[in-house]
């Protein structure tokens, strides 16, 4: 029998189309085990389950957290507008204990310290890109070509790793791993006795191997397929519309964001 029973996690991957700056956090942490582990042959990630993601084990049976992430796109700086999602993190980790740990990552600077914080929250740890302990919105796609542009280099592309547009066209073959994997767990969802949305997103894992895969592929014959440039498209207005959220942010209630975020 499973350790956890999805049915009892609730997930949000059906208002999942706005948070395309979740997806990219994602990929980040994913591209950074890819450069730093020796291999990650048995690590999976798992969207928004037992976290907005995580890093987990899937034996077929049983499903194992490795690390959890809670990711949230607002710009405020203080404290007091994380301290409910800080403390749901530590909660979370209570429940699912994890081999590593839980991380909380930021796209705004805090008011608090890094250091501060997770003195007050011990159970979790505020994430870091290249030393910052925050990651814009309008930088992170510049890190993640970067961090491509490192795997290119670690699995001997060279050549490719120096061509820019051959680096961000990697960069987006990889975020459309994660997005099909979202309508993949709507598809289940919605074919007769299918999966809820809180069993297709536990269950649905992706291999780390697979972005592995379409990094060394030679990607060169896709450049003028039109789901290239359809995935593209989408993408864009995806991050414009996570943009703008986070403008308003402060302007709207709850319900309107709910609706914004649907």
């Amino acid at each position: 029998m499973p350790l956890i029973n999805p049915n009892d996690i609730h997930s949000a991957a059906d208002t999942w189309s706005g948070f395309i700056y979740q997806g990219k956090i994602a990929l980040y942490h994913v591209l950074t085990l890819m450069l730093n582990e020796a291999n990650v042959d048995d690590l999976e990630l798992q969207l928004d389950s037992l976290e907005d993601f995580a890093i987990v084990r899937n034996d077929g049976t049983n499903i194992s957290p490795v690390s959890l992430h809670q990711v949230k796109a607002m710009k405020s700086h203080r404290y007091s507008s994380y301290q409910e999602a800080f403390n749901k993190l530590e909660k979370r980790k209570l429940e699912f204990p994890c081999e590593r740990d839980a991380f909380f990552h930021l796209a705004i600077n805090n008011e608090r310290t890094k250091v501060a914080i997770e003195a007050t929250h011990p159970a979790l740890v505020i994430y870091e890109y290249d030393g910052d302990p925050f990651c814009r919105i309008e930088d992170l796609q510049n890190k993640l070509d970067s961090k491509v542009q490192a795997c290119l280099l670690k699995f001997g592309l060279t050549a490719e790793s120096g061509n820019a547009d051959y680096v961000s066209m990697i960069s987006e073959v990889l975020e459309e791993i994660i997005t099909s994997q979202i309508i993949a767990v709507h598809a289940a969802n919605h074919i007769k006795n299918g999966l809820t949305i809180s069993e297709g997103a536990y269950y649905f894992t992706i291999p780390l191997n697979n972005f592995i895969a379409e990094l060394t592929a030679d990607v060169n014959a896709r450049i003028f397929d039109k789901n290239y440039y359809r995935r593209v498209l989408r993408n864009d207005l995806n991050l414009y519309f996570q943009e703008y959220c986070m403008d308003i942010e402060s302007e709207v209630d709850e319900v309107v964001k709910t609706k914004l975020s649907s």
